[in-house]
């Protein structure tokens, strides 16, 4: 097994190329070589950088109806649930994606409990009821990875807040924070999507 000098984990896809790589992934060689000055959270001017490769960031996230999806005023949040565990530790596994203000950071490997989802759709729901200003979070099990918060105002007006961290390439850390103005029918929209989660688990 050839084991990338710059990850530490298997290279498996490019096996062929390892000697041409100098024993490391072809992403971790271009971080490595060909990014240069570039922050690895953005574009660099070589055409084959995975970025430029990207024509589109969302695609990530794919629209069916276990996913979530809100996009406005340069914020992006996006949710897609990729596995279910139901034995030990109810959860579920989602894919997160996160773009603020052109950073984009995404985690395809964010668990959820079942209790956390639950909690979360009926504190919610208390919060839409009460006529008063209030906040309700849901935190992944991995701490510090991925949390959303619906915020209500005084007035009734909801926002949402939420932030991601992803670690790869040799323990880099990456972690993004975004924020939008949005309506209940969207948080409505978002407990659909839990409620599906956890009748699965």
């Amino acid at each position: 097994m050839k084991l990338c000098r710059r990850c530490g984990k298997p290279v498996q896809v490019f096996e062929t190329d390892y000697d041409l790589f100098e024993g490391m992934h072809w992403i971790c060689f271009h971080f490595e070589f060909e990014h240069g000055e570039y922050d690895p959270d953005e574009p660099c001017d070589d055409p084959s950088c995975p970025w430029n490769r990207i024509n589109n960031k969302h695609e990530f996230i794919l629209e069916h109806d276990k996913s979530y999806i809100v996009h406005k005023n340069q914020q992006f949040l996006g949710l897609t649930v990729k596995e279910y565990q139901k034995d030990r530790f109810p959860s579920a596994k989602l894919l997160v994606a996160v773009e603020s203000l052109s950073n984009y950071v995404v985690n395809n490997s964010v668990w959820i409990e079942k209790k956390e989802m639950n909690e979360f759709i009926l504190r919610t729901n208390e919060l839409h009821l009460k006529n008063e200003r209030g906040f309700v979070k849901l935190k992944s099990m991995s701490p510090d990875e991925f949390e959303v918060e619906i915020e209500k105002s005084r007035l009734g007006q909801y926002k949402l807040n939420y932030k991601l961290q992803s670690i790869y390439l040799d323990n880099y850390k990456s972690v993004i924070i975004g924020s939008q103005e949005i309506e209940y029918i969207e948080i409505e929209r978002l407990c659909r999507l839990f409620k599906e989660v956890v009748s699965f688990i």
